[in-house]
């Protein structure tokens, strides 16, 4: 496996926990949060060959993590999930959407679109499952506590 993506994807994590003006070993955490979240990405969509599917996968695992982060660190959980996230934000899809815009190539302006409109929809989904899933395990353990 090629490690510069990852890398890259730890460091601008890095550059994104710093610029929310994150300190100690949050700053650190929140960089490799981006990283394994990105990576994770990249063995997903090699493993599966569905690009949104792992986009939704990671995006799931990227929020799990910041949520097990914020407790142990005790901190706010967006300390954590927003430089994981960062990675995953489809840029370049949006870069070329309004590249073919801007060149007048209106189909494949659409085509691109459709596909970054993919891409958000499926991080937003694996925000909204890992939200779903820590609800779900907070009533069965206030369940199995009574």
């Amino acid at each position: 496996m090629d490690w510069s993506g990852p890398l890259t994807a730890l460091l601008g994590s890095l550059g994104f926990s710093l610029l929310f003006n994150v300190r100690g070993w949050r700053l650190l955490a929140g960089a490799l949060g981006g990283g394994v979240t990105w990576a994770l990405y990249l063995a997903l969509s090699r493993l599966t060959g569905e690009e949104y599917l792992s986009y939704g996968l990671a995006s799931l695992a990227a929020a799990l993590y910041a949520q097990v982060m914020a407790r142990w660190m005790k901190g706010p959980a967006s300390v954590f999930l927003l430089p994981c996230i960062i990675p995953l934000i489809p840029g370049g899809m949006l870069y070329y959407t309004m590249l073919e815009m801007v060149q007048g190539h209106w189909t494949q302006a659409a085509q691109q679109g459709v596909a970054t409109l993919k891409a958000a929809g499926a991080i937003a989904i694996g925000l909204a499952g890992a939200s779903s899933l820590e609800a779900l395990a907070r009533a069965v353990i206030r369940r199995i506590m009574k």
